[in-house]
């Protein structure tokens, strides 16, 4: 028999409404997840945990109604609390709690449109879910939590500097005020204005990364803004590590230093040095030329309007394209592609101008191939051929 214990009084409450708007279902949940929020901000025992649209939360014996009117919250959390620790521990229960909102959505909107239901998913999906709070709140205090810590920040930089760089480059317009780059326990970043409380909780990420976009090349800006991203991880691994003692430092330390920095990321990711690298980054830039030459066939058709002046087009590791004019530096870092590709549209059909880019596109893939591959040995050039005939 479970033991009740009512920690906050759900007052008013009322468990007959069943919402079945988007509206009403989206404020029941936003209300809900309200009341876990305020849960994991106690030292309570729970056993099952349960959140009110009117934001409040209660643990009590789960409902013995088979079938219950609603979905039920996860059984025996407080089992496991002991044989863990305390962060795991609320992870586990707030990742059951997101489980839960999402099914009690689900319930709600089953009589909703698909349109709707979209509508409802991208409105909660708005909101960082409960494990992403309880994880970026939690401050680490032991090598390996710090070592964690520090390693899901770590991926979301990778992310906002590798894979997902064109959105990040986009988001930091000199325009715009102060910017700082964050990434999170939870492994995501976010481009935002630098907190304002004095001190700040934990070190800061460098200010301004953005009035220097501009005033550089791409490779340049995202080198910087990796030495910075760098910087911050390790005073954060010393600020965290402040009470560790020297051997647990030292030890934290060959933890991070086992891994790339990210500036040796960001600079391989543009000159690649081994075969596997030198494939990897023209297996993306080729995806990059697909896509334009297929996908997205029509805006580039239409990017490459003669009156313009002499256009290039560019293809990038993270497989994404883009039509600028020609980089003026020279030398230039690495071989140019194909100068005033837009200049020839109009004098052919269109099939026959788009085989022309393609053309151009391949030659300037081989020329990048042994522009990179200078340096390996005659062994290593040989042994994978770094544009397979096969593509």
């Amino acid at each position: 028999m479970y033991r009740r214990r009512v920690t906050s009084s759900p007052q008013a409450v009322n468990h007959d409404f069943i919402p079945s708007t988007v509206e009403e279902i989206f404020d029941d949940i936003t209300g809900r997840r309200l009341g876990f929020l305020r849960a994991f901000t106690t030292e309570e025992v729970n056993l099952c945990l349960y959140a009110y649209p009117n934001g409040t939360w209660e643990v009590k014996q789960p409902s013995v109604e088979v079938p219950s009117n609603l979905p039920e919250p996860a059984l025996g959390i407080n089992f496991p609390r002991d044989g863990l620790s305390r962060i795991d521990w609320l992870t586990l229960v707030s990742a059951h709690s997101d489980s839960w909102l999402l099914s009690l959505a689900s319930f709600f909107g089953s009589q909703i449109t698909r349109g709707e239901r979209n509508r409802l998913f991208d409105q909660i999906n708005d909101q960082p879910t409960l494990y992403e709070e309880v994880t970026n709140n939690f401050t680490p205090s032991t090598v390996e939590e710090i070592f964690t810590n520090l390693t899901g920040r770590r991926n979301g930089f990778r992310r906002a500097l590798l894979t997902d760089v064109d959105t990040f480059y986009a988001s930091c317009g000199p325009e715009k005020e102060n910017l700082c780059l964050y990434a999170y326990p939870s492994g995501t970043w976010q481009v935002t204005l630098p907190l304002l409380a004095l001190p700040p909780e934990i070190p800061e990420p460098v200010v301004g990364i953005n009035f220097s976009r501009d005033a550089t090349t791409r490779r340049d800006w995202l080198q910087l803004v990796a030495v910075h991203c760098d910087c911050w991880l390790l005073s954060l691994a010393f600020f965290y590590g402040s009470r560790l003692s020297p051997d647990e430092r030292n030890r934290l330390f060959d933890l991070i230093n086992d891994h790339p920095t990210l500036l040796e990321e960001v600079t391989n990711n543009f000159n690649p040095s081994t075969v596997e690298q030198i494939f990897t980054n023209l297996t993306g830039r080729r995806n990059g030329f697909r896509r334009a030459l297929f996908t997205d066939v029509d805006t580039l058709y239409a990017s490459c309007g003669p009156e313009k002046e002499n256009l290039c087009l560019y293809a990038y590791p993270s497989g994404t394209w883009e039509v600028s004019p020609q980089v003026l530096d020279l030398p230039p870092e690495i071989p140019e592609p194909v100068l005033g590709i837009n200049f020839a549209r109009d004098g052919m059909t269109r099939r026959a101008w788009l085989q022309f880019v393609a053309h151009h596109c391949d030659c300037w893939l081989l020329s990048l191939a042994f522009f990179y591959g200078s340096r390996l040995s005659r062994d290593e050039s040989s042994q994978e051929p770094l544009i397979r005939s096969d593509q």
